[in-house]
């Protein structure tokens, strides 16, 4: 049977049944799954519909199969959405009705090999669930291995090796999730798609995937619906995939010195104070992830919202930061305070070669992983 929920991640249970639905009805027309299956114990067939703001899916027709194995099933369907073909006590088959007419062709015995005419949609979300069906339980497995084995002694050699195949398991997955957006054009499937996300992309990422599909569907209600959620579940940041603001303030021997001079790399703006504990604290990750990638086209510019320079320098020093430093030295009342739109520390902004914020309060793991999947 093919979930349409992430059973891994059950704290996305309830979110993800609530958005993986069909659309609001607007322009209602007939929508029609004939076809045949074979080799079924039992004769009973359902069309269920996974409406808006329903708990779970709802019968809007069923039959019994014919004695030569065929069936016909029809609703009157909302605009775009999502379909189940049931049967009892057997498989399930996930439509699209971007179509009236879908035709299905199912082999209980081989169920996973059903086929689908007349629905380029369907075949598409078939095509996406064989092989993230096979990937997502690898990257499930991995993160299993990995998670037991960080709680063993390990050198540095052997943990880039964990990293590296954890990191490269997930870009399978997501590559699937981004792939399939990318070729669709069924607002239901992005739809399902953007839902699958959830469980597996970073959350910025999630966002802007979001906000695409809603200026490529933007009289769809569904693509609405989920990208308003998204906004209020997912972490927001006014200034991800914006330019940087300019930062030129003086370093530790007085000197100004500007975001833009590293230009060409990927670069971790830092903000941080060396009288906050949790900043302190977040230093540690940032001294191993410089000391992996500083050859590597990677750089940080550590801002500090301190007012003592001695202890300003002191705590660069005592935490081995040995990156580039500045300050303006008036704690919350920075210049930079407002156009970063700061309201708590530790905070940081990833910037691309290009000057593009990609990535924001990436921190510990997180950083890593994200580091491991744009650095070479």
């Amino acid at each position: 049977m093919f979930p349409l929920a992430v059973k891994p991640f059950p704290c996305l249970l309830p979110l993800l049944l609530w958005l993986l639905c069909g659309c609001k009805p607007n322009n209602n027309h007939h929508f029609t799954v004939t076809g045949k299956i074979n080799h079924a114990t039992h004769r009973k067939l359902y069309l269920q519909h996974l409406p808006y703001g329903a708990n779970a899916p709802i019968v809007v027709d069923s039959t019994l199969l014919q004695s030569d194995s065929t069936f016909r099933l029809t609703t009157l369907a909302p605009d775009e959405g999502l379909y189940l073909l049931v049967l009892e006590k057997g498989p399930q088959v996930l439509l699209i009705n971007d179509v009236p007419n879908v035709q299905v062709a199912l082999n209980v015995q081989q169920y996973a090999k059903y086929q689908t005419e007349g629905s380029k949609a369907s075949e598409s979300i078939h095509y996406f669930l064989d092989a993230y069906k096979k990937e997502y339980p690898k990257l499930l497995e991995v993160l299993t291995t990995n998670d037991s084995l960080r709680n063993l002694p390990m050198t540095d050699s052997l943990h880039t090796v964990i990293q590296l195949t954890e990191t490269n398991q997930l870009n399978k997955v997501n590559d699937l999730i981004r792939n399939a957006v990318a070729r669709t054009n069924s607002p239901a499937f992005t739809f399902y798609l953007l839902a699958k996300s959830m469980a597996s992309l970073a959350p910025e990422e999630v966002l802007h995937l979001a906000q695409l599909a809603e200026k490529k569907y933007p009289q769809h209600f569904g693509i609405n619906h989920i990208h308003q959620v998204i906004r209020k579940t997912v972490p927001h940041y006014a200034l991800l995939n914006q330019p940087a603001p300019p930062i030129s303030l003086q370093d530790t021997a007085g000197r100004y010195f500007g975001l833009d001079s590293l230009r060409g790399k990927f670069v971790l703006v830092q903000f941080w104070a060396s009288w906050h504990k949790e900043s302190r604290n977040d230093n540690v990750a940032l001294v191993a992830a410089y000391q992996k990638y500083k050859n590597s086209n990677f750089d940080i510019l550590g801002v500090s919202l301190d007012s003592n320079k001695q202890e300003w320098m002191h705590a660069i020093v005592a935490d081995q930061m040995h990156w580039h430093h500045v300050s303006d030295l008036k704690q919350w009342k920075s210049k930079i305070v407002a156009p970063y739109v700061l309201k708590t520390i530790p905070f940081n902004v990833l910037v691309n070669p290009k000057g593009t914020i990609v990535a924001f309060n990436l921190h510990n793991d997180a950083l890593l992983k994200y580091l491991n999947k744009v650095l070479p």
